[in-house]
């Protein structure tokens, strides 16, 4: 899975599929609450990227300046970019973290 590190840039750089097709750009990174390890990111897609996916960062890794997803990771919930699968908190540049 891509580092907490490795993802602290990562906000507006592109995720990729495991065959290396264009999802989307990501947007913010959600962290666990006790752990800080990034647990899900999301995704802006749609014709002008209005819409987020969330997608789990577990099976992900970092691919030269872009995210690479896991294999069907862009199966998770869909938002209108005002809610999150969990409640958010801040947790620095980019992040957001989940309980």
């Amino acid at each position: 899975m891509a580092t907490t590190e490795e993802l602290q840039n990562m906000e507006g750089q592109t995720a990729v599929d495991v065959n290396g097709a264009k999802l989307g750009k990501i947007g913010q990174i959600y962290v666990d609450d006790q752990t800080s390890q990034p647990l899900w990111v999301t995704i802006s897609t749609g014709m002008f990227g209005t819409r987020q996916s969330f997608a789990p960062l577990y099976g992900s890794r970092s691919d030269g300046g872009d995210l690479q997803l896991a294999d069907g990771a862009m199966t998770g919930p869909r938002s209108d970019c005002t809610s999150a699968p969990s409640r958010p908190r801040p947790a620095g540049r980019g992040c957001a973290s989940m309980s």
